[in-house]
């Protein structure tokens, strides 16, 4: 099945809200490109836009969400694959890096009674997708490969960060379940490098329950990248990065 035909697929989550707000940034005439220069990555000065006289809100989802993958394409601004090594080249906060990609991925729900006064919730749901096929490690120090993950609630407006040692992007995770600062450090990193668990079950560990596995699409933005996750790999030890992305879309491809 190709990622063409919206119509087939089914929806899991939509973040409507954060679907409109960057829509809302688009700009409807040339003279407002410089304001956006940061908005969406690298280069929007010289970004190819289209004058917009309609409401994005008033649009269907899937004409919402084609305007926006229309409009990143255009612009080169879409990976389609996920970070597979840290991207030393970028700066913090410096703006999106946009991925869509398919993978197959596991539906983990943390419960999170912490969350229920500021987002609703009592349970958080994050998409786990195992890391794919990664390039040849150039070194001892090149870690590749990256473990995915996709909570269905965007905690903040943070852009593009990357590592902090001690804070692995499990760890991001696990913040945001307990409602602690998204960096908080544990240097024992027993959701990191100090364990050869697989991150669900490190999760499982924590409480969580876990799903069958699904195929999945996703447009999402990086929000935090780090290279010190582990996790056994035939029976040995594996050091590799793991990746928090902020979806604005999940569809399912079954």
């Amino acid at each position: 099945m190709t990622t063409a035909n919206f119509e087939l697929h089914n929806f899991v989550q939509v973040d409507d809200k954060r679907l409109n707000n960057i829509l809302d940034q688009i700009p409807t005439s040339l003279s407002i490109i410089e304001d956006l220069k940061l908005k969406f990555g690298v280069g929007l000065q010289s970004a190819k836009i289209e004058f917009q006289p309609a409401q994005f809100r008033e649009r269907s989802t899937i004409k919402r969400i084609r305007k926006l993958e229309s409009f990143l394409a255009r612009n080169s601004f879409i990976n389609k694959a996920r970070p597979r090594r840290m991207p030393h080249r970028m700066e913090r906060d410096q703006g999106y890096w946009w991925v869509k990609e398919c993978f197959y991925a596991r539906k983990v729900i943390l419960p999170t009674p912490v969350l229920l006064d500021r987002f609703g919730i009592a349970a958080l749901t994050i998409w786990i997708s195992n890391p794919k096929r990664a390039p040849k490690a150039r070194d001892e120090w090149d870690w590749t490969g990256s473990f995915l993950y996709l909570p269905t609630v965007h905690f903040e407006s943070g852009k593009f960060d990357t590592c902090m040692s001690g804070c692995s992007a499990l760890q991001f995770i696990a913040n945001a379940a307990r409602d602690k600062p998204l960096l908080s450090r544990d240097w024992r990193e027993p959701l990191g490098r100090n364990s050869a668990e697989h991150p669900i079950e490190k999760l499982a560990n924590l409480g969580a329950f876990v799903s069958d596995e699904r195929r999945l699409e996703s447009l999402y933005y990086v929000r935090y990248i780090t290279d010190e996750q582990a996790y056994s790999r035939n029976g040995v030890g594996v050091r590799i990065n793991d990746v928090v992305g902020y979806p604005i879309y999940v569809a399912s491809l079954h």
